[in-house]
């Protein structure tokens, strides 16, 4: 008798112990972004930002704050968290906000897709909690890599028609992926084979020309 008292706290013990953990471990990471979007392209900074939040649909799940974090980015899925010419990882981040920055020494590449993940932990270092991985892809970073020229129909901004530029060419290859950076001294509508390339409209947005062109 005294054996199955033992073996049922044993039993009680193990069960609550299951019970913290799947709750603690059922909070996760999401709303992933980089430079405030989702999986976005044509991120044109040197030093994009990151940010996480944490969720959980468990109402028992332990409270999740966190005290540390380290940031992870490859150019393969599969090198993340792993040493390669192709991946980088930040080291352990004290901090309680969900905020990153990429601070390698290597500068991102033009035109490149990254994948990125991060890991966080709490002040006891027993809870971490692992995101999914979430991606963001380079445009033009350097100078150099604009080899496009303004192309024009010589009226000044008075000139009331809008203008429409055509230009038809072959693909000499199966394309798998393209993109297009295109910008204007005013607004534009891009499109390829009559149908338009994007759903956003009065691009390329509010600018100061005398100070940059937005793409």
């Amino acid at each position: 008798m005294k054996f199955q008292i033992k073996n049922e706290k044993y039993m009680l013990a193990l069960l609550g112990l299951l019970v913290w953990a799947c709750s603690s471990n059922n909070i996760d990471i999401e709303n992933m972004r980089c430079e405030y979007q989702i999986s976005p392209i044509g991120i044109d900074s040197p030093a994009p930002r990151f940010t996480w939040n944490y969720t959980t649909n468990n109402e028992d799940a332990t409270e999740f704050s966190q005290d540390s974090y380290q940031l992870y980015i490859a150019t393969r899925e599969q090198d993340l968290r792993n040493s390669s010419d192709n991946s980088w990882q930040s080291d352990t981040i004290y901090s309680d906000t969900p905020h990153a920055t990429y601070q390698g020494s290597e500068k991102l590449k033009s035109r490149t897709r990254y994948y990125w993940q991060v890991i966080a932990w709490d002040k006891t270092k027993e809870h971490k909690i692992i995101s999914p991985i979430s991606s963001f892809e380079t445009a033009q970073l350097n100078q150099s890599d604009w080899t496009g020229v303004w192309i024009t129909d010589n009226h000044d901004k008075d000139y009331t028609p809008a203008p429409m530029l055509r230009k038809s060419f072959i693909a000499q290859d199966d394309i798998q992926q393209a993109r297009l950076y295109v910008s204007a001294a005013a607004y534009y509508k891009m499109t390829l084979n009559g149908k338009s390339i994007t759903s956003s409209h009065l691009n390329p947005g509010f600018t100061h020309y005398d100070k940059k062109k937005s793409v």
